[in-house]
């Protein structure tokens, strides 16, 4: 065998690699626990961009992937992509999702953290992939001094024999019957995802069109409205918007949210 056909064997092998651990991917339901896979579909991308492209339109464009999470993981993985063409589609894909749904596509692009509360009874909490756990402690701004930057303490849950939460914990064999109490640590994980900062360039551009074109809507009042302004602020990062659009009837319609990030308000 020569070596240029051993090089073509070669590459044909790593193809085929590739192709497997995708539809792997495309066949679980992470159930918001995305970062493994956003760790196998980044490696993937490197190793064949063309083809990743291809099966993330295909599985958003051409329904050929229904669980949501997968979907929101392609979008974050082609706008942190070099090249223009896979950024291109991510800007259109990106039009047609629900407002809940690109706040997830930039929270995997930048990483995230959220207060988690484990119970004794459940199982480890994940790590790794980019996931970090440390104690929760609670907020600067507290609104009793004396907890402020404390750590939040481990609180405990007494389990009553023959009541309905016994009962149901002993039936799917999480506790014994001899368990009396049970305990609720707080943790802070922190999401690391792609970690990329805050929004620019194509993806930046694609939010400030989405958000433009469903504020426009004038159908979109109360929750709905209050939801596109909210994402607005999550993903630009700043504490108020103001956008200028052409109304319906012709006059400019200002839209102002000055609202409380930092105190998790919308």
């Amino acid at each position: 065998m020569t070596r240029t056909t051993r090089d073509s064997v070669s590459r044909a092998e790593d193809a085929a690699s590739v192709q497997q651990e995708m539809f792997k991917t495309l066949l679980r339901c992470p159930h918001r626990q995305v970062d493994e896979h956003l760790a196998i579909h980044a490696a993937q991308f490197e190793r064949d961009p063309n083809f990743y492209g291809r099966l993330a339109v295909n599985a958003i464009m051409r329904n050929g992937c229904t669980i949501r999470d997968v979907n929101e993981v392609f979008l974050a993985v082609l706008f942190n992509s070099p090249f223009q063409e896979h950024r291109d589609a991510a800007y259109v894909m990106l039009q047609s999702l629900p407002p809940y749904q690109v706040s997830r596509v930039m929270r995997y692009f930048t990483g995230y953290e959220e207060i988690v509360k484990h119970q004794s009874i459940d199982a480890p909490l994940p790590s790794g992939n980019g996931i970090t756990i440390q104690d929760a402690v609670y907020s600067a701004k507290h609104r009793h001094k004396s907890k402020r930057g404390k750590k939040v303490p481990v609180a405990v849950t007494k389990l009553i024999p023959r009541s309905k939460l016994f009962r149901d914990l002993l039936k799917k064999q999480k506790i014994k019957a001899s368990d009396r109490q049970m305990t609720v640590t707080t943790y802070l994980v922190k999401h690391a995802c792609l970690n990329k900062k805050w929004p620019r360039g194509a993806i930046k551009r694609a939010i400030e069109r989405y958000l433009r074109i469903r504020e426009r809507d004038r159908c979109a009042s109360g929750n709905a409205a209050r939801t596109v302004r909210c994402v607005g602020i999550k993903l630009l990062g700043v504490k108020g918007i103001t956008v200028n659009i052409e109304a319906t009837v012709g006059n400019p319609l200002y839209l102002h949210a000055p609202f409380d990030v930092a105190g998790g308000r919308c």
